[in-house]
């Protein structure tokens, strides 16, 4: 689904201006996907259903639409987004972030079982100390006692 999405913004952005017109093209949700992967429909991810591709483009702000005209441009803000890698790169950001994400509370547990470990040795020597200071008070007191 990325790559049809990637194909569709980078493809709207090559065609944003016609040659011999002055004014941004505005295209139909079948023409865009027929200029796009031309008569290989084995290309075509989904090819069921064209518009819900571009519908979910403008839901996300990369693409506007003209109702009275049925018909999709891209957007500054798509534009801006195909250039800094599109919906493959958005993914694989979001993937390395739950990864990271993971990584952080793994560390945080086996930091909590190193300090759980080292209180334990901290307090069973802290044992050992007690029961040598009163093996030691009782031994001074015996030789009191006699």
């Amino acid at each position: 689904m990325d790559k049809t999405l990637d194909d569709l913004l980078h493809y709207l952005k090559t065609t944003i201006f016609i040659e011999d017109q002055n004014y941004i093209q505005n295209l139909n949700a079948i023409d865009i996907f027929f200029f796009c992967y031309g008569e290989e429909k084995a290309q075509i991810h989904n090819y069921t259903e064209p518009k819900l591709y571009l519908e979910k483009l403008y839901s996300d702000g990369y693409v506007n639409f003209k109702d009275s005209e049925n018909t999709y441009q891209i957007n500054l803000n798509g534009i801006e987004f195909i250039n800094n890698g599109g919906y493959k790169t958005k993914s694989r950001n979001l993937f390395y972030k739950k990864i990271w994400n993971i990584i952080k509370v793994v560390a945080v547990f086996l930091n909590a079982i190193i300090l759980l470990i080292f209180a334990y040795f901290s307090f069973m020597e802290d044992l050992k100390e007690a029961y040598k200071n009163n093996k030691k008070e009782l031994k001074i007191e015996n030789r009191k006692s006699k």
